[in-house]
């Protein structure tokens, strides 16, 4: 019983001492030799640090106060378009302006931009744009693409040259011929009346040829060209030409007539190169 008593008077000085201590100003306290700001308690838990501050460690695991100290930040920029070497107009790039291509300005950049292939750049002592920005000499044609041959190429379509065969008597007389795209085009008219009265457009980019052979062959017959190379050919037998007119089109345009006295008739227009019979 003794021994109990004693433990209690201990612990009642020990509560007196902790009761003065808290009475005391704040002014009169000093840290302990060895401990850091905030107090440390063996056997404690860290507590979680303020931003940039000090993290404080205590026995009852509780949050770290925020610390005070300076921090550091960092940014990154990229570069506008528009600086040095961009463009603000066309006219700030270099190279030329043609028919077939001309200098753009797109979002401070420059390029270029073609004209579309079958353009006529005659003003340009040529015949046609190919489509990727060159004018082509005049009497030149943008090779045929070809592909399935379509009906009207009664002749088949070799080497991308549809051949509307018009071989016999009265064979296309009357007949509205128009050449597919993507082939070159021959009208072959051998016989008498063969294309009497007949028409004939040919197709854009490609070379046109119609061939007329035997009486009337080609008599009151209709040409009319595009964008490709345009000839008529007349062998010279009686009449087989007569009446028949050619409406050239902005390429060469060519007549190949053989001692006939009823030459077809050509409208030049705007062909780059025109010879008629």
């Amino acid at each position: 019983m003794k021994k109990a008593v004693g433990w209690l008077g201990v612990t009642g000085v020990v509560g007196l001492v902790v009761i003065a201590s808290c009475t005391m100003d704040f002014g009169d306290f000093q840290h302990p030799t060895g401990l850091a700001a905030g107090g440390s308690h063996t056997g404690g838990t860290t507590g979680t640090g303020g931003d940039g501050g000090v993290t404080i460690t205590s026995s009852g695991g509780g949050e770290g106060g925020a610390g005070g100290a300076s921090s550091t930040s960092s940014s990154s920029s990229t570069s506008g378009t528009g600086g040095s070497g961009g463009c603000s107009g066309p006219e700030d790039c270099p190279g030329t302006d043609g028919i077939c291509a001309w200098r753009t300005c797109d979002q401070n950049t420059c390029g270029t931009e073609n004209a579309a292939a079958g353009t006529d750049c005659t003003s340009e002592a040529g015949g046609i744009c190919d489509g990727n920005g060159i004018c082509l000499p005049c009497g030149t044609n943008i090779a045929p693409t070809g592909g399935s041959c379509p009906g009207v190429c009664t002749g088949g379509c070799d080497s991308g040259v549809c051949t509307v065969d018009c071989t016999g008597y009265q064979a296309c007389q009357d007949d509205v011929i128009v050449c597919p795209p993507g082939f070159a085009c021959e009208v072959a008219c051998e016989g008498a009346q063969s294309c009497k009265a007949a028409t004939v457009t040919c197709p854009d980019l490609h070379a046109c040829e119609v061939f007329c052979d035997e009486y009337q062959a080609c008599q009151d017959l209709a040409v009319t060209c595009t964008t490709g190379t345009c000839e008529v050919e007349c062998t010279g037998e009686w009449q087989d030409c007569q009446s028949a007119t050619v409406s050239c089109g902005i390429n060469e345009c060519i007549g190949t007539c053989q001692g006939n006295q009823h030459n077809p008739n050509f409208t030049c227009g705007s062909a780059c190169l025109c010879t008629p019979c």
